[in-house]
């Protein structure tokens, strides 16, 4: 089957294959499970998720997606720790056009198992990953489930309300400051980056579920107050910054529900600032986060930057995206903030899974084209887990030590662990 993909998924298509921008969750698992199990559950999501497995081709009309005899979901083992692995893997580009753009990882630790996938970011969200992964897991414990696929949903761009030209605003209009990993002309090779995880306990999930809502707040509000607080106190966040990034999720704001599909359904994100002079009260800083979060996340606030991205598309109109990439149009920005929390809240995901159990699911791990760090959450297996993923010349790896240990130690305080 053939499926007509929009101009703003294949301009975001063709930016993909040229630049590459993907991300990672990673599931550990309690227990051994083989390769080949793995790749049979991988050949009933293939079934279920036409699209991720789809090739692009293109013709007079457009691109398409190309459904039928789409090539199987790639697992390749590797040794070590996923962590350590991810910073190599994540900048390897999909190539549309041969498809499919996901792959898997597999590595042992022992009796654990881990089961990262990586997915490009211009066509699926942090959300596609978790259920992704949920459904890989689900079927390696039913090997025999009748696999119903799922109906096609359109992209973003075909869902989207109706648009107020007043909340349109010119994007990139000014060209960024070079950072020290993009200059010159054309795309550069970021610097590399790493990553470090770690997990609440149940008991330390659970502990700041009910203090956050004791205190009317919520966990992702509470853990942007952690993080810019570590920042503060190690002097790390310029004077007139202070300010965290949240991508917000728009599955449940547009035309047409979409439910668990593949796809990008998210907007770039919602900024916020937060004042330590004087010295202010964990929970009060919660509660202010909470409400700008609140306002920032508005229709009319959530929505304004897809339309300037969708103007900016348009205004390439007759232009390869590798002639705009080679012109320097889409020069890596530096980031207006001291660190972005990609939080996806809690994964309704079983924990057992008969002869094998959900340790933990960690990620968004994200190889941003920004100048960023970047903080991945995810709640499953009632544990929630943090993924920090930054670069060296940004900051040093030590120093994200610290930021994780002084940010988690004043949740602490703060809940009472």
């Amino acid at each position: 089957m053939r499926i007509k993909i929009a101009p703003v998924m294949a301009a975001s298509i063709q930016f993909s294959d040229l630049v590459g921008l993907n991300f990672a969750l990673t599931a550990q698992i309690r227990g051994k499970l083989s390769s080949e199990r793995v790749r049979e559950a991988l050949r009933k999501v293939k079934q279920k998720h036409p699209l991720l497995t789809a090739r692009v081709i293109a013709d007079k009309d457009g691109l398409w997606y190309e459904t039928d005899d789409n090539p199987m979901i790639p697992l390749d083992s590797i040794d070590g720790d996923w962590a350590d692995a991810l910073p190599t893997e994540l900048p390897r580009r999909f190539i549309s056009k041969s498809g499919p753009q996901v792959r898997f990882l597999l590595s042992y630790n022992g009796n654990c198992t881990d089961l990262a996938v990586i997915l490009s970011h211009m066509v699926a969200d942090g959300m596609t990953g978790a259920y992704v992964l949920r459904d890989v897991l689900y079927y390696i414990a039913h090997p025999d489930e009748v696999v119903h696929p799922l109906p096609y949903v359109p992209p973003l761009e075909e869902l989207l309300p109706p648009q107020d030209e007043s909340q349109v605003e010119p994007m990139f209009g000014q060209r960024p400051e070079p950072s020290e990993s993009s200059t010159g002309n054309g795309p550069t090779a970021p610097a590399p980056l790493y990553v470090i995880r770690w997990l609440l306990t149940v008991a330390q999930t659970s502990a700041l579920t009910a203090r956050t809502r004791q205190e009317n707040v919520t966990i992702h509000a509470a853990l942007c107050v952690a993080f810019l607080s570590a920042f503060h106190l190690l002097n790390l966040a310029d004077s007139s910054l202070h300010c965290v990034s949240s991508p917000v999720s728009l599955r449940n704001r547009l035309t047409q529900p979409v439910g668990e599909h593949v796809g990008n359904y998210i907007n770039s994100s919602v900024r916020v600032n937060l004042d330590f002079v004087p010295p202010r009260d964990f929970w009060e800083m919660a509660q202010e986060i909470k409400v700008a979060m609140a306002r920032g996340s508005a229709d009319d606030q959530i929505f304004a930057p897809i339309y300037a991205f969708h103007e900016m598309i348009q205004s390439f109109a007759g232009r390869s995206i590798a002639d705009v990439v080679e012109t320097n149009q889409f020069q890596r920005p530096r980031a207006d903030y001291d660190l972005s929390i990609s939080n996806l809240g809690r994964i309704e995901m079983p924990a057992d899974f008969g002869d094998f159990q959900l340790e933990a699911l960690y990620g968004p791990v994200l190889d941003s084209l920004a100048d960023e760090t970047i903080v991945g959450v995810a709640t499953a297996a009632g544990k929630l887990s943090c993924s920090l993923v930054s670069r060296p010349y940004l900051l040093p790896k030590a120093t994200a030590g610290q930021i994780r240990d002084i940010a988690m130690d004043i949740l602490a305080s703060a809940v009472g662990w």
